[in-house]
């Protein structure tokens, strides 16, 4: 994969970690914690495909397509 489809693919990932995470209820919602987990591990392993390591990784990525995961 491309640079620049990573990148789009992070912004799309992200945006759709932060709409699931509006869909949390305090019970029957174990299927989106799945989900977020899931997606979570699959943005990290975008980063480090983009960056390199994970730890260089989060320093890398611009400010404004941070999300608080």
């Amino acid at each position: 994969m491309k640079s620049k489809e990573i990148l789009n693919t992070l912004i799309v990932l992200q945006s759709e970690v932060e709409h699931y995470k509006t869909l949390l209820q305090p019970h029957d919602t174990g299927h989106i914690h799945t989900t977020i987990s899931f997606i979570t591990e699959r943005i990290q392993s975008l980063k480090d495909e983009l960056y390199g390591d994970s730890h260089s990784a989060q320093s890398k990525i611009p400010k404004q397509m941070e999300f608080e995961l």
